[in-house]
């Protein structure tokens, strides 16, 4: 699996410009795919977002990435 293709939550906060808490609250509400890539180990879950499927939650949303994110990742 190429890593690139998968963003963090704190990658994904600072994309879209919002507080960690709330990419939990759509993740938990069921409004944002997610997968957990922990393998089970430890308590925590290792939270991933597929690009595409941030991607396509823009759409629907008409969200797009901050400038800064752009100008950085070549991002848009």
């Amino acid at each position: 699996m190429d890593e690139q293709q998968l963003m963090s939550r704190r990658q994904l906060a600072l994309r879209w410009g919002v507080n960690a808490k709330t990419i939990d609250r759509l993740r938990q509400r069921g409004l944002l795919p997610w997968m957990d890539v922990s393998g089970g180990h430890g308590k925590k879950r290792c939270v991933r977002f597929f690009i595409s499927d941030v991607q396509s939650y823009e759409a629907r949303n008409r969200m797009a990435p901050r400038e800064e994110e752009v100008d950085r990742n070549g991002l848009g």
